[in-house]
């Protein structure tokens, strides 16, 4: 992985957020994106998006908060938002998703398919579904 030092064992979507940070801090965005084999121009359309996301929020009196490090709220937020891509591991090593009970596998790109950490997300799932099943 070329950006490995983005890479985050609780997933694909916190390494993006670590690969936005870093961009977001950056003096110089295209030397960095340059230098990090990304395109600046998908991540100059993410801070579009980011500002008019924190437009909307800022208009509806929504609080501004940020996860900072401690990404657990970030990932519990992603578990229930993108419940129809939830999957389980089976005894087999397989994958199952929760919602249609289809086959499913981990992206070979993504950073927990070489990541001991599928093992605790599997956990921390069964305790979401569980939760869910309570609230209903």
């Amino acid at each position: 992985m070329g950006n490995s030092r983005f890479a985050s064992p609780e997933g694909d979507h916190v390494t993006l957020l670590n690969v936005f940070r870093a961009y977001q801090n950056a003096a110089q965005k295209k030397v960095w994106c340059h230098e990090n084999f990304l395109h600046h121009r998908n991540l100059e359309y993410g801070s579009e998006v980011r500002q008019q996301l924190a437009a909307l929020a800022e208009r509806a009196n929504l609080e501004k908060a940020s996860c900072g490090t401690n990404t657990k709220q970030l990932r519990k937020a992603f578990l229930e938002g993108l419940y129809e891509n939830l999957a389980e591991l089976q005894r087999d090593q397989t994958y199952v998703t929760v919602s249609k009970c289809s086959l499913s596998c981990v992206c070979i790109i993504s950073v927990l398919l070489y990541s001991s950490y599928c093992q605790f997300f599997n956990v921390i799932l069964k305790i979401v579904l569980s939760s869910l099943f309570i609230i209903k």
